[in-house]
This record gives structure tokens, sequence and C-alpha cells, in this order.
């Protein structure tokens, strides 16, 4: 009898990736806004 652990994951994309998307989002509070959304999301 083999015990397996099976893993699912969600398909993400590298975070230095999404921030040179993201880098026309605008100065100031929205920048902000978004890099401190995506802190919360990671942790």
């Amino acid at each position: 009898t083999d015990k397996v652990i099976y893993l699912a994951t969600e398909r993400v994309e590298p975070l230095h990736t999404r921030l040179l998307k993201k880098i026309d989002i605008g100065e100031g509070v929205k920048k902000e806004l978004y890099f401190s959304w995506g802190v919360f999301q990671i942790t």
C-alpha cells in the first residue's frame, strides 16, 4: 500500500512580472494601495 499526497495549487504569476505590467497604474495613493493589497494577499 503506497501512501501518496496530492497537492493542488493555483496558477500564479511571478511578482516581478506582475509589477512590471502594473507599473503604469499611476503615482501616489493608487500605487501604494496596490502594493499594500498585494502584501496583504500573501500574508
